[in-house]
């Protein structure tokens, strides 16, 4: 798989209520064993996976709109020569 695809690919679920519900399940699964962690490791843990399904999201989201960000940039280059 080439970049262009990958990003083809990306573009394609992002946003998807499919991707929007996992998203959410994934919140609420690691907030609740926040709660429940009885040590500081399991918070700790539970932690780490809630920040990193948060930049599993993000990153989707930069990459999704990425050729938006880049196209809006060269206008921007563009119109100041």
């Amino acid at each position: 798989m080439d970049d262009r695809e990958f990003k083809e690919q990306v573009r394609a679920i992002h946003g998807s209520e499919m991707l929007n519900r996992l998203f959410a399940v994934l919140d609420a699964k690691y907030v609740e064993a926040w709660r429940r962690g009885t040590t500081t490791s399991e918070r700790e843990e539970a932690h780490r996976m809630l920040k990193a399904a948060a930049d599993l999201q993000s990153e989707i989201t930069f990459i999704a709109n990425d050729s938006k960000i880049s196209a809006f940039n060269r206008r921007l280059k563009n119109d100041n020569i």
